[in-house]
């Protein structure tokens, strides 16, 4: 469907209810990292295909590595994503009921 100029975050069309949402949220520039961050410019490429996805009433799965919450006290450190609060309000925004991550390699779901 697309990608992201700014990342290497991309659409995915599923079928005609669901789309995914590919989120590169792994840090490369200055130097690799653990921890997480969804570029600002991703941020906005998001918001531009959410409204989109709202306008043609299809549900947005998105998918990242790092977490968008934080999910363990025994790794508190680079496992969420450094700007959660903006995706996730993003993500709230457009009422997305899920978002699969899997940096911990836990098996757990945790609600807002």
């Amino acid at each position: 469907m697309d990608r992201d100029e700014a990342s290497l975050s991309y659409m995915y069309r599923a079928d005609d209810r669901y789309w995914l949402m590919m989120l590169d949220s792994c840090q490369y520039d200055p130097e690799n990292k653990i921890g997480g961050r969804i570029r600002k410019e991703t941020l906005a490429w998001m918001s531009g295909w959410l409204e989109k996805a709202r306008e043609e009433n299809v549900l947005v799965i998105p998918i990242a590595h790092h977490n968008l919450l934080k999910e363990s006290t025994l790794y508190p450190e680079d496992c969420t994503l450094e700007n959660s609060s903006q995706a996730a309000e993003l993500l709230e925004s457009y009422g997305l009921p899920v978002y699969i991550s899997g940096h911990l390699h836990l098996q757990r779901i945790k609600k807002i």
